[in-house]
C-alpha cells in the first residue's frame, strides 16, 4: 500500500491501534506501530490529539520525560535501512494533555547519548536488534 495523503487523510487510528500489540515491548514490529506515530505526528500539526489517545492507540511510552516543562512521551522502535537495521526512537512534546509536536532534537540526541539513565529496558532493545542483525548474516 501507498503511504501518501490520501492514506493518511482516511487513516483510522482506532482500528490500526487493533493491529499493535501495544502491551509489548516490541510493539514496532506492527506496521501499524509505525503508521500510528506518523498519523499522530501529521495530526497534531491541524488537529488535535489528546495524549491520553496517543496511550489508548500506542501503549504506555517507553520513556516519559521533561523537557522545557513539558512531558514528552517516547517510543522507542527498530528500523532498517538496506541491509542495517538501527535503533531509534520518537518522541511527542505534550502540553495541557496535547500532542503540539515532536520532541526538539536537542532533547532527542541527549537521551539517545544516556539511554541507559532513562530506559530500564534497554538491555532488551540491545538484546533485539543483535538478534535481527544475527538473522540477516
Amino acid at each position: 500500500m501507498i503511504r501518501d495523503i490520501d492514506y493518511f487523510t482516511s487513516f483510522n487510528p482506532e482500528e490500526a491501534s487493533k493491529l499493535v500489540d501495544n502491551e509489548s515491548l516490541f510493539r514496532y514490529r506492527s506496521k501499524a506501530f509505525s503508521d500510528l506515530i506518523e498519523w499522530i505526528y501529521l495530526s497534531s500539526k491541524d488537529a488535535e490529539v489528546l495524549v491520553s489517545n496517543v496511550r489508548k492507540w500506542l501503549g504506555e511510552p517507553d520513556i516519559v520525560s521533561d523537557y522545557l516543562n513539558q512531558e514528552v512521551l517516547v517510543y522507542r522502535w527498530i528500523g532498517r535501512h538496506g541491509p542495517d537495521y538501527y535503533l531509534s526512537a520518537t518522541g511527542f512534546l505534550c502540553k495541557n494533555g496535547k500532542v503540539i509536536s515532536l520532541a526538539q532534537k536537542e532533547f532527542m540526541y541527549e537521551l539517545v547519548e544516556n539511554i541507559d539513565k532513562y530506559d530500564k529496558n534497554n538491555d532488551a532493545w540491545i538484546k533485539e536488534l543483535s538478534n535481527l542483525k544475527d538473522a540477516t548474516l
